[in-house]
């Protein structure tokens, strides 16, 4: 595993067209996650279900050939190593249907609620990363507020549940819990 002192250099870029086959690259042929394709959240969990990885991979391809930025990819010289999904609240069905992590009030806000970290990168400093640029773009497309719902968990837990990124590095980052309704899943936000 790799230590942030390893890192080489990142960069960071939008999921556009043009990025698109990185986004590829890194998911592999199964599109990440079983499948996801980074689709968990944008689905009812209906949809989710019924939809195959293809179908998957198509509706963000989809998003993306539309002119929607759904999120950044992480690159290490020029290999893409990390994705985080950011966009405002309202594109997630899933989220804005989930009784857990319900809106906490009227204010628009900026998601960030998915994380994927090539395997020879993980615990590296690549999230923390990710989070920040992440704000950085919430706040150039308009966002004041950007709200996550990580894992807050002390023991080690496996790299499938992470997916939501971790309290601790949020906090690291400069955001607070505002509600907790979940023992282990915060809502946190950065006001910007």
């Amino acid at each position: 595993m790799k230590t942030s002192k390893e890192l080489g250099k990142i960069t960071i870029k939008p999921l556009s067209s043009d990025t698109w086959p990185d986004f590829e690259r890194l998911f592999g042929p199964n599109g990440a996650c079983a499948g996801c394709w980074c689709t968990w959240w944008r689905l009812s969990s209906k949809d989710f279900r019924s939809f195959t990885k293809e179908e998957k991979k198509n509706l963000l391809r989809t998003l993306v050939q539309g002119g929607k930025k759904p999120g950044l990819i992480a690159y290490e010289e020029e290999i893409p190593v990390g994705w985080v999904s950011v966009a405002p609240r309202e594109e997630f069905i899933l989220l804005e249907n989930s009784k857990k992590l319900v809106r906490v009030d009227d204010l628009p806000v900026w998601s960030i609620n998915c994380f994927f970290i090539e395997r020879h990168h993980r615990r590296a400093g690549l999230t923390r990363i990710l989070i920040d640029e992440a704000v950085k773009f919430a706040a150039t497309n308009g966002a004041t507020i950007v709200e996550a719902y990580p894992i807050d968990v002390q023991e080690k837990v496996s790299s499938s549940r992470l997916y939501y990124g971790h309290a601790d590095t949020f906090r690291q980052a400069g955001f607070v819990e505002v509600v907790r309704r979940d023992p282990l899943q915060p809502i946190m936000r950065m006001k910007i």
